[in-house]
């Protein structure tokens, strides 16, 4: 949803022109000129506050939020003429947003939200292809979704009901999907899902353990217990054929085998392995070893029961290795 309004006050063009330092390739280090025409700033706009109920879009998101009861704390926005409705966070829905097609808007936006009960965190910041195709501003409060996770797991993010089975918890069904689609515990951290890169870790080892009867286990294979056990979301795609090696390392991923563990298993030397590694996410075009599992549940190569990495065999006592805490 994107406010778009044109400001009633009148604008100046203004041009000048400033240094410009070209870099070693041919491209300028800083903005060339002559520059874009500089325009005058925009009076502050004046957004007011009003019953959600007149929001244009408040039976939309009466019918799409699992909660119901956050309306009431909702306030719709008028920025101009168009009342939209802003949902505060809580229980299920971890973050808001609005968009804004200047930032102008966007302050405005931010002004009026800020301080407001279950709006903690408000903020403005460029939109990016994920928020809007058409660029702009986004006004968000609470955590921020994660980058390029399933458009269910969104949904559970800002607290819309969702059809299937998964995690109750909205927070565990974001970040298991998260993980799978290469997100870092660094990212989950910078997202607001958690306090700092400690509990990130230490949040995602809790949901391996939870999969895994009480094992710790690697990223990797709690992506490849929740694919198979369809918690997070497995989009088939056209089938894709590995060669034997690259197989059989994907295989040892799913089984919660780090790249070092494989390569000492198959007697390759370190570098052969790091190159077996590249091979494989490149032939499955993902972003690290937990989407190479996931990709792997889509293209084919792994299923739900799949036999053990080639190269692998049990630890003396029987169990399967398997250690680490993920990227």
């Amino acid at each position: 949803m994107t406010l778009t309004a044109m400001s009633p006050a009148s604008t100046r063009s203004v041009s000048h022109t400033v240094p410009v330092q070209v870099g070693r390739s041919g491209a300028p280090t800083s903005v060339s000129a002559p520059v874009a025409p500089v325009r005058q700033a925009y009076p502050a706009l004046n957004v007011t506050a009003h019953p959600p109920q007149i929001a244009y879009d408040y039976e939309f998101m009466l019918g799409r939020l699992a909660n119901p009861l956050l309306l009431a704390t909702s306030v719709a926005l008028c920025v101009f003429r168009a009342p939209l409705l802003a949902v505060p966070v809580g229980g299920n829905r971890l973050g808001g947003v609005l968009e804004a097609a200047t930032r102008e808007i966007g302050d405005g936006i931010a002004g009026a939200l800020a301080g407001r009960l279950d709006f903690p965190e408000v903020r403005l910041r460029p939109a990016i292809s994920v928020d809007s195709a058409g660029g702009g501003f986004v006004v968000e409060w609470g955590a921020t979704c994660p980058p390029w996770v399933s458009r269910v797991a969104r949904d559970r993010f800002y607290g819309f009901a969702v059809d299937g089975c998964g995690p109750a918890s909205a927070q565990d069904a974001v970040v298991l999907d998260a993980v799978a689609q290469g997100v870092s515990a660094r990212t989950l951290s910078d997202c607001g899902l958690f306090p700092n890169v400690r509990e990130a870790h230490g949040g995602v080892a809790a949901l391996g353990r939870a999969l895994a009867d009480g094992q710790g286990i690697r990223w990797t294979r709690i992506v490849h217990l929740a694919a198979a056990r369809r918690l997070i979301t497995v989009c088939p795609g056209p089938p894709v054929e590995l060669p034997v090696w690259q197989l059989d390392l994907l295989r040892a991923w799913a089984a919660g085998w780090s790249l070092e563990q494989y390569t000492d298993r198959a007697g390759l030397r370190p570098e052969h392995g790091r190159e077996l590694r590249q091979l494989v996410l490149g032939t499955l075009n993902a972003r690290s070893e937990e989407h190479a599992v996931l990709r792997g549940h889509e293209r084919g190569p792994l299923l739900p029961a799949y036999g053990l990495p080639s190269a692998s065999v049990t630890d003396p006592g029987g169990v399967e290795r398997s250690a680490g805490r993920g990227p």
